[in-house]
């Protein structure tokens, strides 16, 4: 595997991190049972639950672990500098391995199919804060877009996204003046929307919320990953945001469970990532999002 220097570079599924937490569990379920036992006697059995929890995490990321070290080895032959990664294609995280060539980036997922990507078809390639919503400690975040209008983000460690950096995000988006203070569509207040305003300029979108506070929710164009129009229920996006784990951290703006509406799932910091709502058209305002702000 890559040398990494220091223990923040390391993914929660290496070997040394996985044990730590598994053997931190465990040690903390057998204290907490002993020291216990004189207070509350039997009921103190229940803080051994942790030490399967201990077990249980050990034996998920080294299975992960696994998966990885079969990515980085099937990628030997192909030359370039390997990393682990953590890798985003639309509503999917995965582990993997991701290769820098002097002509193109390579992303292999444990989960989902292995991503060629010709450095000179990327339209633009940015180093972001967060990726899918995260901050991870000691890597790199980048989100690529592609000539075919592709989204696609992954995190390195950051001895490694330091070499990486002056070959990926030199690419710059091209310079092309817009004006941003205005937007280009503007969904109308209704009593389906519950007399909400949702706006779209050259590059966000602006939600507005009026729940227990007045909120407008804004999602750059770089943190979209997906948008789609749906028939009632939400129950049916649920398949679009990457399934029931994700679901608690979606947001119904207004009646989105009764009539058609549009679906967003995004990359943003802070607990939302996936928004539901009713604008006064569906498929316009997804048509304008599609063509203004991810060029498809």
């Amino acid at each position: 595997m890559s040398h990494q220097e220091t223990l923040r570079e390391k993914w929660m599924w290496n070997r040394e991190m996985s044990q730590c937490w598994g053997n931190g569990f465990i040690t903390i379920g057998i204290v907490m049972a002993i020291g216990l036992y004189p207070f509350i006697g039997l009921y103190s059995l229940f803080f051994l639950a942790l030490c399967f929890l201990g077990f249980l995490w050990g034996f998920t990321y080294g299975i992960v672990d696994r998966k990885v070290k079969a990515q980085w080895d099937s990628l030997a032959a192909q030359g370039g500098e390997r990393a682990e990664s953590l890798i985003v294609n639309g509503a999917v995280e995965s582990p993997g391995v991701a290769v820098l060539k002097e002509k193109e980036l390579v992303l292999s997922p444990i989960v989902g199919n292995r991503l060629t990507l010709l450095l000179s078809e990327m339209t633009f390639v940015r180093e972001v804060v967060f990726l899918n919503g995260r901050k991870l400690v000691g890597k790199r975040r980048f989100v690529i877009e592609t000539a075919d209008s592709r989204r696609i983000g992954f995190a390195v460690p950051e001895s490694v996204g330091s070499r990486w950096v002056s070959k990926l995000v030199l690419r710059k988006e091209p310079s092309v003046s817009i004006d941003t203070s205005q937007p280009i569509y503007e969904s109308g207040a209704r009593w389906w929307n519950k007399k909400k305003v949702y706006r779209i300029y050259a590059d966000r979108i602006e939600l507005d919320c009026r729940m227990l506070v007045r909120k407008t929710f804004v999602i750059r164009s770089l943190e979209i990953i997906d948008i789609w129009t749906s028939q009632p229920t939400t129950l049916r996006d649920i398949p679009r945001i990457g399934g029931l784990w994700h679901a608690w951290s979606g947001l119904k703006l207004d009646l989105a469970d009764l009539f058609k509406h549009v679906g967003l799932h995004c990359s943003r910091t802070g607990h939302f990532k996936s928004f539901f709502f009713v604008p006064d058209d569906p498929d316009a305002f997804v048509d304008v999002v599609n063509k203004k702000l991810l060029l498809k």
